[in-house]
């Protein structure tokens, strides 16, 4: 896939997962903006689930912008998103790490532990 392909997919993504969870479009820009910096400091998207960097990218800004979302949250973005709590958590903190921002946000003492059979549960 190419790049502004990749760019458009993740936009769209972004965008449908702001409706879904009623994210402010300022936050679903700053998502954008995100990816865009974590794109350029990476050297591309290539060898990333592009629905993985919609998700923790929202997630991120999120975080950043105080709205309370949990990774839970993200159901509608589909089970490859949210198989497990931690999976969500660590690509929202390779995307911090990588664009500067503070990834201690991301990570909780007890984020793995229970979490993986609540999603799975809830996911079908």
């Amino acid at each position: 896939m190419f790049t502004e392909q990749q760019m458009i997919f993740v936009a769209d993504q972004v965008d449908q997962l702001a409706g879904d969870l009623d994210i402010l479009a300022a936050t679903a820009n700053l998502t954008k903006s995100l990816r865009d910096q974590f794109r350029d400091k990476r050297g591309g998207l290539s060898g990333t689930a592009l629905e993985l960097v919609a998700a923790s990218g929202l997630y991120c800004a999120a975080t950043v912008t105080e709205i309370s979302l949990d990774p839970t949250d993200f159901v509608p973005a589909g089970a490859m998103v949210v198989t497990r709590k931690a999976l969500l958590r660590q690509q929202s903190k390779d995307i911090a790490n990588t664009v500067g921002l503070d990834p201690s946000a991301f990570m909780a003492a007890n984020s793995i532990g229970n979490d993986t059979v609540t999603l799975s549960t809830s996911l079908t």
